[in-house]
């Protein structure tokens, strides 16, 4: 019950089973806390501490093999579950008040459980409107370019490089189930490419530009990436659209004091409506 709310913020997933779990593993688990107490206590008598730790590692296999057991029971893992941080503290706010109803029948505990309810509820329906929108998202990904384009509940990934399936579950689908997307598409830039959506010109620079072109770039956002600017006091140059830096640059040393730059590896991810 306290734990769970963040293993959903932090993990997006719910596992089903986990009272079958508990009722399971904790006995074994109790085994292997006093058997390590007692390797400790008779470590210096070796026909001992060799029983001891036989029976702990095989203790430790099979706590292994009951999880994976309960693991393949169909729909014992939920995925793909988000809450945001006020959701989070909605939900500990709804323990407090639901336990106080039923341990003291509290009335009043009760009543603020239901409007708990209501604001957790209200929430949802909010995200769900946003989800509607188009955004553009450029991730703070160390040494890496990923640019997520956001139209309602789709997605276009575009990156430097492949992504995998790892890094998909670390970088992409956090923002995507928050965001309530379905769809997910994945392309690879070119070393410039340019995208447009909703009239707005995006430019991707990742190989080197002539200095005297800078200022003939007209995009609405241009992203510079793999240290494709060598000279940062460049910057100033450029005349229109927003400039973001991300984090496959080496990190920007510039006194301009420009609004229009946005350095992902000091400021975090750089999200705009499109």
């Amino acid at each position: 019950m306290g734990t769970f709310p963040l293993a959903i913020y932090y993990f997006h997933q719910f596992p089903s089973y986990f009272l079958l779990s508990n009722f399971v593993i904790i006995p074994v688990a109790g085994l292997l806390i006093y058997g390590s107490a007692l390797l400790l206590i008779f470590s210096e008598i070796s026909i001992v501490s060799k029983a001891l730790t036989y029976l702990l590692q095989h203790f430790v296999e099979l706590i292994h093999w009951l999880i994976y057991q309960i693991q393949v029971i169909p729909g014992a893992l939920l995925e793909h579950v988000s809450f945001t941080s006020l959701q989070v503290v909605l939900i500990y706010a709804l323990i407090i008040s639901l336990t106080i109803s039923v341990a003291w029948r509290r009335k009043q505990a009760f009543l603020t459980s239901l409007v708990i309810l209501i604001g957790f509820k209200l929430i949802g329906v909010f995200n769900l409107h946003q989800a509607q929108s188009s955004e553009m998202l450029v991730l703070n990904a160390y040494k890496q370019t990923v640019i997520c384009i956001r139209d309602k509940q789709q997605i276009l990934v575009l990156s430097d490089t492949i992504l995998t399936e790892k890094q998909k579950k670390r970088l992409i689908y956090p923002y995507g189930m928050s965001k309530g997307v379905k769809g997910y598409s994945y392309d690879i830039l070119k070393d410039n490419d340019v995208r447009l959506f909703n009239n707005k010109l995006i430019a991707v620079i990742g190989n080197a530009v002539p200095d005297n072109y800078l200022g003939k770039l007209d995009a609405d956002y241009i992203i510079f990436r793999n240290n494709a600017l060598r000279k940062k006091e460049n910057l100033s140059e450029i005349k229109k659209g927003v400039i973001v830096w991300d984090a496959s640059n080496y990190r920007i040393k510039s006194n301009e004091n420009n609004e229009r730059i946005w350095d992902t590896q000091n400021q975090g991810a750089y999200i705009v409506n499109l």
